[in-house]
């Protein structure tokens, strides 16, 4: 079972310290976690649709509250049973 979390927060808004967050993990269930730390780029996307609220500004003629910024690394986690090729590794 893979279980995702990303905790929203900004410089004068704050997450969660880690160990909130680790009690939070226990609490669900989760016996092995590692933190990415994305901070304030980190942008969840399911499918082509942003599934948080990221923090980058957006440009004035957006209609969007918050914008995701740009990275320069991913994590990429899909279902391996659902096909589609592409990708790296042994399948």
């Amino acid at each position: 079972r893979l279980v995702l979390f990303q905790v929203e927060g900004r410089s004068w808004v704050h997450g969660v310290d880690l160990y909130t967050f680790a009690d939070l993990l226990v609490d669900a269930g989760v016996v092995n976690a590692i933190n990415l730390d994305g901070g304030s780029s980190a942008t969840m996307v399911e499918g082509s649709t942003i599934i948080n609220y990221p923090a980058g500004d957006c440009e004035p003629e957006s209609e969007l509250f918050r914008c995701p910024r740009g990275v320069t690394s991913i994590t990429c986690i899909h279902d391996g049973a659902a096909g589609g090729g592409g990708g790296g590794g042994d399948g």
